[in-house]
């Protein structure tokens, strides 16, 4: 599998997940819904999307795309995407 196939299935995993974690909280305190399940998809959103995949993304496609297609870091999509990142971070 090439990366950025890899990368896409991330990030159609991390869109399953998010769907996943909408139909849990509307379910919360009902039946079939348990409140640990919270703790790991917080586990999965931060060691997963924000370690894993967005290392992935920040430490070997935005640079690729740095080079190859002469993308700047600073501004531009790239930098939208880094601020993506850290914003995810912090909420």
């Amino acid at each position: 599998m090439k990366f950025l196939d890899a990368i896409a299935a991330e990030h159609r995993l991390i869109e399953a997940v998010s769907g996943a974690l909408r139909t849990w909280a509307g379910a919360v305190g009902g039946a079939g819904a348990e409140p640990e399940d919270g703790e790991r998809f917080m586990c999965f959103f931060r060691d997963f999307a924000g370690g894993f995949h967005h290392a992935r993304e920040e430490g070997v496609l935005f640079p690729a795309l740095v080079r190859e297609a002469e993308l700047g870091a600073d501004s531009g999509p790239l930098a939208a995407l880094t601020a993506q990142h850290r914003a995810m971070e912090r909420a």
